[in-house]
């Protein structure tokens, strides 16, 4: 049985394999991340567990696994010269998903690289993991849009060039160049989107719910703004397990 809301459990997994590889570096993001104006990002996204086939227990919030594997995608912001070392950290490793009544004792059996894909201006994703992006209004709590929103597709393209600003602030991208010019970043939903709310830290109380959409969507960007949105995911609380793409 694995709790419906179990990312906030595989975002602390992942934070604890880079702090046991790394103690200042895992702390470094757990704490404060990399960070441009107000903003911080900490660079790495994953999807969901692939869990299917299963039974879902809405009532209980719970999914009944029928399967004994599962897979998921787990994406950074890094150079291919630390692709080993990440396969490095993984292997091996046993983790717990889940909270104090329902979980699962997982061990990781094979990692596998994915290829890398070729960037150009214009390309299409599906969304993984819910994307979510959000305005305060008056100072109150955060409003999530719906990629309808009149707001969004700008804040889909303004989080997309956050991120890179902090890339170029913190030396992680050399081939990016710091420029006062505002790229063309045009987003196009593709199709319907579909909503999920999602609870972090459930039974805490820091309890959140925080809301994505699941949707395909075309992009048209310069292309090193797509690699950076492919690996360290698009929109927001990507560490949170939200915004991990495939490219369609």
């Amino acid at each position: 049985m694995l709790p419906m809301d179990y990312q906030y459990s595989m975002a602390s997994w992942i934070y604890n394999i880079i702090a046991k590889a790394d103690l200042g570096y895992g702390r470094f993001l757990h704490k404060k991340g990399y960070r441009t104006g107000n903003k911080t990002f900490k660079f790495f996204s994953f999807s969901p567990l692939n869990i299917k086939p299963f039974t879902a227990w809405k009532d209980k919030g719970l999914f009944e696994l029928l399967n004994t594997r599962t897979d998921c995608l787990v994406s950074f912001v890094a150079d291919r010269a630390a692709e080993s070392y990440i396969k490095g950290i993984f292997t091996d490793q046993k983790c717990f998903i889940g909270d104090k009544f329902n979980g699962l004792d997982l061990e990781v059996e094979t990692i596998e690289a994915l290829h890398y894909p070729v960037f150009t201006e214009t390309m299409q994703y599906r969304a993984l993991s819910p994307v979510c992006l959000s305005i305060k209004e008056s100072g109150r709590h955060a409003k999530y849009l719906d990629p309808e929103h009149e707001k969004y597709a700008g804040c889909f393209a303004s989080n997309l060039v956050e991120k890179a600003c902090s890339m170029i602030l913190n030396s992680l991208k050399d081939d990016l160049v710091a420029t006062n010019d505002k790229p063309d970043i045009r987003f196009r939903l593709m199709g319907k989107s579909r909503s999920k709310l999602i609870t972090i830290k459930p039974g805490l109380p820091e309890e959140t719910r925080v809301r994505g959409y699941l949707y395909d969507f075309e992009l048209t960007a310069p292309p090193e703004f797509h690699e950076i949105g492919y690996y360290a995911g698009f929109g927001e609380k990507n560490s949170m397990g939200f915004g991990c793409v495939e490219v369609v």
